[in-house]
């Protein structure tokens, strides 16, 4: 009961930036952490087997906990988002070997404008979802205007930063910045 209260009333300040170290068997090659996942979460697909493996058939993956959800609009926990990082694509993520440079990812090229607060996304083409319909902009429109609509935990993260969102053709998306960020 203490704990709670202490949780719900006393107020926090952060001291400290937690920083994360991870180690890796030698014959794990082409592992990178991408911080835009966070908490050591990394995609299965960046692994690939070294021709001297030990055992190239094994790979254990410790977690803490079970997924509360796989929807990227409800999740707020740890152990989805590491499932949710092995199934989604982002528009952008991290360069393999820097944590300040990102690179297009489901975008083939994106610009920002000189305010800092519209980002412009030109969407690779030939993308498709595992129903075979192709990735287009009212997919990406869809995607953020439902996170806000639906007001869940992660729904801070945009809402709080993005004024809207539009569909330039059907494969460029605007979105707009309440402001530079």
């Amino acid at each position: 009961k203490a704990m709670m209260i202490m949780y719900e009333d006393a107020p926090w300040v952060p001291l400290y930036q937690p920083k994360e170290i991870m180690a890796y068997r030698d014959w794990l090659k082409g592992v990178y952490y991408n911080p835009i996942w966070g908490e050591g979460q990394m995609r299965y697909y960046d692994l690939w087997k070294a021709d001297d493996a030990k055992d190239p058939d094994t790979l254990i993956y410790a977690t803490y906990g079970d997924p509360e959800s796989l929807d990227p609009a409800f999740a707020y926990d740890s152990a989805s988002w590491g499932v949710i990082s092995q199934i989604y694509e982002t528009l952008l993520t991290y360069n393999k070997s820097s944590s300040t440079e990102v690179v297009p990812l489901l975008a083939e090229s994106y610009n920002v404008s000189e305010d800092g607060k519209v980002w412009t996304f030109k969407l690779r083409k030939g993308i498709t979802f595992h129903n075979g319909n192709p990735l287009t902009a009212d997919d990406v429109v869809y995607s953020i205007e439902r996170v806000i609509k639906m007001n869940q935990d992660p729904a801070w993260m945009l809402a709080d930063f993005v004024e809207k969102v539009e569909k330039v053709d059907d494969y460029t998306v605007k979105i707009y910045l309440k402001e530079p960020y």
